[in-house]
């Protein structure tokens, strides 16, 4: 073999170095395809099956004697739904589960107690938690006893404590019970309440709501 034909075949260092990183880049490019596609196959669409069994169980959700029965069916359709990443059919289950409670005399320790069956379920997905707080939330100006409220309360702020995608809904939940102990004459306790908000949180806020939880935190420490 000539000389010429032996340096040739030498190739620079930068060449082999530029031409292993794009393999390496390809590989990394392929694998996330391949990971993509995978996830797609995994989705399913239990909508139908939610709204069948939706529309058989509703009318008996005021039986009290039929409602073990129905949380068992409920629960059942939402772990299929909840391992096939199926998240607005997991939220409409969820959902239905506290609604049958609430309807059932405003049982609002049992809501709490499937609150937090139902967020520690395992793989739980967000879009049914965030959906089930709202809700709640929307429940607790409903609840006219103040112990049953402030309970309440406390039983919605417990399973959002340390979810930082309801991290705004557990702050409207404190500004709720700062107002209720302000209103019992406890300013003390409203001030801490209120403080426990993180300032990460409020910055969160869209600008209206910000200025205003902003100067309700002020307002609250200046007359402790």
């Amino acid at each position: 073999m000539s000389q010429d034909a032996e340096m040739s075949e030498v190739k620079d260092p930068k060449e082999t170095k530029a031409e292993e990183n794009e393999k390496k880049n390809k590989g990394v490019l392929n694998e996330g395809l391949e990971s993509l596609t995978k996830d797609a196959k995994m989705q399913e669409d239990f909508s139908k099956d939610v709204e069948k069994l939706l529309a058989e169980v509703t009318p008996q959700m005021k039986e009290a004697g039929r409602r073990d029965e129905i949380l068992e069916r409920l629960m059942a359709l939402e772990k299929k739904a909840r391992t096939g990443f199926d998240g607005v059919s997991v939220s409409k289950l969820c959902c239905a589960i506290l609604t049958m409670y609430w309807e059932a005399g405003q049982d609002c320790q049992k809501i709490h107690e499937m609150l937090v069956i139902l967020y520690k379920r395992r793989a739980q997905l967000k879009r049914p938690m965030i959906d089930m707080v709202q809700m709640c939330m929307d429940w607790v100006s409903k609840v006219s006893e103040k112990k049953k409220k402030m309970e309440f309360l406390d039983g919605l702020c417990e399973v959002t404590d340390g979810k930082i995608f309801v991290e705004i809904e557990r702050a409207r939940l404190t500004r709720i019970k700062a107002d209720i102990l302000e209103k019992d004459g406890d300013q003390q306790a409203a001030a801490d309440r209120m403080q426990e908000v993180q300032g990460e949180t409020v910055a969160a806020m869209d600008k209206r709501e910000k200025a205003d939880f902003s100067r309700e935190q002020m307002r609250l420490v200046r007359a402790r």
